[in-house]
């Protein structure tokens, strides 16, 4: 969906913030990692290199109209961002489409 609507195919129906790095390259890859698991909101962080995606979806329409965002970061020094990649992939893999990606 998110594919879909970045591509300009569909009407976005969530909030979408963009982080742009600004800073040092910063190649990291993951998918789908869910912060909130509420029935009424779920917000999860997608991360290629250079752009880090909050995606939240807000089924009470807590947060108002739906709207994107696109800011700038500096990766190298975001604590948050190194938090998300620490733990949770402790032995991840990376897929051959992944190191594809990576080698350009």
């Amino acid at each position: 969906m998110l594919e879909h609507y970045l591509l300009g195919r569909c009407k976005g129906d969530f909030n979408l913030i963009v982080n742009l790095n600004y800073g040092q390259e910063f190649k990291a890859f993951c998918s789908s990692l869910p912060i909130d698991k509420l029935d009424d909101f779920k917000h999860y962080n997608f991360i290629v290199p250079e752009m880090w995606f909050h995606l939240i979806f807000d089924k009470n329409n807590k947060l108002g109209p739906c709207k994107v965002m696109i800011q700038p970061d500096d990766f190298l020094k975001n604590k948050v961002i190194f938090q998300l990649l620490s733990t949770p992939y402790i032995g991840a893999s990376t897929t051959k489409k992944a190191k594809k990606a990576l080698e350009k």
